[in-house]
């Protein structure tokens, strides 16, 4: 999502990409990881942005695929905490957990800018306790009102090493989110092109996965990226409009 907005406005070309994509019906999903925000929420706020036809079918959270993962995977287990804002706590409520935060056996992981010490350690017990602590947003850092703040994959990371355990990674970049997305959209993974403004947190995942890549460089130098001859997207533009022509 971060791709097509900011700070309320679609990003140079994100509304034209959308339009053809639609036109062409060329199926696609839309990747974020903000899960203090419902989907529907965020469908409004692009659609407020100018992508006047965007769909809730084109929209799969790191929220969604945690719970899709996880209630396919381990259908035995049934309880949850939910730590974060309305986007994870709706992904986890249609999924049909039982909340509960006394024996959980998942501790579904997201930002909460009013958390406390005390509130950590709760969490710390919960993992201890043998809840599987399960990070929907691993951004380290994060801008908060052009201000930079430290990030729920910081608090994550805290946590694991706290407990001495690890989570289960759903953020941006995370293998099972990327395996999550390929099987929503129903393809192999050699049939997608993705398209992303992060080289580490974007495109290097994706390569691995065998996806073909566009990185969207913004205006910025490539130069000191990581890039070499084995790692390096299939194609660099500049700005969304490169993708319409």
């Amino acid at each position: 999502m971060d791709c097509l907005i900011r700070n309320g406005s679609p990003k140079k070309g994100a509304v034209e990409l959308l339009d053809l994509l639609y036109r062409q019906q060329v199926p696609f999903a839309v990747m974020s990881q903000q899960s203090g925000k419902t989907r529907e929420k965020m469908i409004v706020e692009m659609r407020n942005a100018g992508f006047s036809v965007f769909r809730h079918a084109n929209l799969y959270t790191s929220s969604m695929a945690a719970v899709d993962f996880l209630s396919s995977r381990y259908m035995e287990k049934n309880r949850a905490a939910v730590i974060g804002g309305d986007g994870v706590r709706e992904a986890v409520n249609k999924a049909g957990y039982t909340l509960d935060r006394m024996h959980p056996d998942f501790i579904f992981f997201g930002m909460d800018r009013s958390l406390t010490y005390e509130d950590y350690c709760e969490v710390g017990a919960m993992i201890e306790d043998g809840g599987i602590l399960v990070s929907v947003d691993d951004r380290r850092r994060q801008v908060v009102d052009s201000q930079k703040m430290i990030g729920n994959g910081a608090l994550v990371t805290m946590l694991e090493y706290a407990t001495g355990t690890d989570a289960i990674h759903f953020g941006m970049g995370s293998p099972l989110y990327l395996d999550m997305v390929i099987r929503y959209l129903n393809v192999e993974a050699s049939s997608i092109v993705a398209v992303g403004t992060s080289f580490q947190r974007d495109i290097i995942p994706w390569l691995n996965k065998g996806m073909t890549t566009v990185y969207v460089t913004e205006g910025r130098s490539i130069v000191n990226e990581g890039m070499n001859e084995k790692i390096h997207p299939d194609y660099i533009v500049e700005d969304l409009v490169g993708l319409t022509r």
